[in-house]
């Protein structure tokens, strides 16, 4: 047997994992606005610039005021609102991160608001105001633009998490995370393997199929990965047909018809209704808005 040459030297650990961003904005509103209750599949950073909001999540209010950060994790319900008179100010983004382990910590130990005059909001604004920064500018966006984007977020994340580590429970259970990971790969590799064949079939998208091939039952696999992903495998993989179908609506030779086809639509009555929920926008108006951004 041959001898391992470098089995006595300390590497740095092995990570296999994908972050994405998906929109921010920054807005003024009145007082009396207010917004429907929803949940992502992502991730949601809020900044308060100016004003106070009211916040209804999962059931329990919070107000958040100039300088306060909101953190709300995925599949969270929520609706906000403005609380001040003289109207509100915000800063907000959305992003995820597919590591298991990653996302576990962030669920279960983030808290959900970061006070302005907490040690965790001076860590975190800094950071924020970078992408507003980038925001407010009036030049058109580039590829280096673009770049920055996601280096601020590793920025972002990192700095979650380390916060995250110093909670007193920050221990996870190694059995859960793998399985969760293996539902996941699961979806990805299903979905993969059935927009890629032109002889596609919907079985292999099916839920109750995608648990078989990931040999954990229904009801069991669905429990662990809302534990560790925060959302259902049936969003995951939504979240997977949103960021395809996004890709696809960029290239104007493609029939949104055909996209619908694609992802997994066989009415595109349902991928239009469907899309909407996921951006507010029809994917013939999120066509049209990208076509006007590049």
């Amino acid at each position: 047997m041959k001898k391992d040459l470098y089995s006595h030297i300390k590497k740095l650990p092995y990570l296999d994992t994908s972050i994405s961003f998906f929109s921010a904005h920054k807005q003024h509103v009145p007082t009396g606005w207010e917004t429907y209750q929803s949940s992502h599949t992502a991730f949601e950073i809020l900044l308060i610039l100016d004003g106070a909001q009211e916040s209804v999540i999962n059931q329990k209010k919070y107000l958040l005021e100039q300088g306060d950060i909101l953190l709300i994790a995925p599949g969270v319900l929520h609706t906000n609102r403005c609380f001040s008179d003289q109207g509100m100010s915000y800063f907000t983004a959305h992003f995820d991160i597919d590591d298991p382990a990653l996302r576990y910590i962030m669920i279960k130990n983030g808290r959900l608001i970061y006070p302005v005059d907490s040690v965790e909001n001076a860590m975190l604004r800094p950071i924020l105001e970078e992408w507003i920064k980038l925001y407010d500018k009036t030049t058109p966006y580039t590829l280096s633009d673009r770049l920055f984007i996601l280096e601020v977020l590793t920025r972002l994340m990192t700095t979650f998490v380390k916060i995250s580590e110093e909670a007193a429970e920050n221990q996870y259970d190694v059995q859960s995370l793998s399985l969760a990971r293996t539902i996941a790969e699961t979806i990805q590799h299903n979905f993969n393997a059935f927009f890629l064949n032109e002889n596609r079939s919907k079985e292999q998208l099916l839920m109750k199929n995608i648990y078989q091939d990931a040999n954990v039952s229904m009801s069991y696999g669905l429990e662990v990965f809302k534990k560790i992903y925060g959302i259902s495998p049936k969003e995951y993989l939504d979240r997977l047909k949103l960021k395809e179908a996004r890709r696809l609506l960029k290239n104007p030779d493609i029939s949104v018809e055909s996209i619908s086809e694609q992802i997994g639509y066989a009415n595109i009555t349902h991928f239009s209704r469907q899309f909407k929920k996921w951006t507010g926008l029809s994917p013939r108006a999120y066509r049209k808005k990208t076509q006007e951004q590049d």
